[in-house]
């Protein structure tokens, strides 16, 4: 068996699309995944596990940043979004712990899963 090329996982979130032009296949994720070297922020969007954040105010940030790599249209909104500007809310570490919320344009079949995120949408502009 061949060994595969050293390869240092990025410490921004990445998805496959972003490290394939070196290489790197779905088969080598799958396997940094199992051994911790690579984290999964949500489905199809990773980061290096050295570079996740202690503080969950941070991490709440990472994953919203993970859920803008998957979907470049969405962006933070509600408690995430005041996370993120740093507003004052009630309970930082319950919002922290709790799901991403972004919102995105409305689509006309717009399927939501449920998990980690909360995906709101707004009536795309007319015109």
């Amino acid at each position: 068996m061949r060994t595969p090329d050293p390869w240092t996982p990025p410490s921004i979130p990445f998805t496959r699309a972003h490290v394939a032009a070196q290489g790197v296949t779905k088969r080598r994720i799958e396997s940094a995944v199992r051994s911790g070297c690579i984290t999964r922020l949500r489905r199809g969007v990773y980061i290096a596990s050295d570079a996740l954040p202690d503080d969950p105010v941070a991490l709440h940030a990472l994953r919203a940043q993970a859920e803008q790599v998957a979907a470049p249209t969405r962006v933070a909104s509600h408690a995430t979004a005041a996370l993120a500007l740093h507003l004052p809310l009630l309970a930082n570490h319950r919002v922290a712990d709790g799901p991403v919320h972004a919102t995105r344009p409305a689509a006309p079949h717009a399927r939501t899963r449920r998990g980690r995120a909360a995906r709101h949408s707004y009536p795309a502009a007319q015109g």
